[in-house]
């Protein structure tokens, strides 16, 4: 009967071992994706950011090249290629 308890002690030990290096393994990928999480979340901001300035700059030149279209008269040099070979 002793022999067969410490056997199962014996086998429960390896396998707390086991089990405790699966959860040192899980923590470290668990923490390296946080910090992939948080890199890619700073990358998207930054992202839309420049998208934001981006699509406020467009804007702004569609207003301003607007205003000269009507302010000027629409000549040939504010037209597109494309378009002034329609002139």
């Amino acid at each position: 009967m002793r022999k067969v308890l410490e056997n199962c002690s014996l086998s429960d030990e390896e396998r707390m071992d086991a089990l405790e290096s699966q959860l040192k393994e899980t923590r470290f990928l668990a923490e390296e994706a946080d910090r992939k999480y948080d890199e890619v979340a700073r990358n998207l901001a930054v992202v839309q950011d420049d998208l934001e300035h981006a699509e406020t700059g467009q804007s702004w030149r569609a207003r301003s090249s607007c205003w000269k279209m009507t302010s000027s008269g629409p000549s040939s040099a504010h037209r597109p290629d494309r378009l002034r070979s329609w002139s």
